[in-house]
């Protein structure tokens, strides 16, 4: 098993007192994770799966 840090959507804003969340950098994140690191790993290590968890 290969874990990384918790990925956050978190933007240090508030909307009347409530945290604002959003996932534009996730998505570059993910892509570079894939192209850059599970792509060559699974080239000599075949996976059979992969998951990612969103955490708050």
């Amino acid at each position: 098993m290969l874990s990384s840090a918790p990925i956050s959507g978190g933007t240090g804003i508030r909307a009347n007192k409530v945290p604002v969340f959003r996932n534009h950098r996730l998505v570059p994140y993910v892509h570079g994770l894939v192209e850059q690191v599970l792509a060559p790993l699974h080239e000599r290590y075949p996976m059979k799966r992969v998951e990612l968890s969103r955490f708050p």
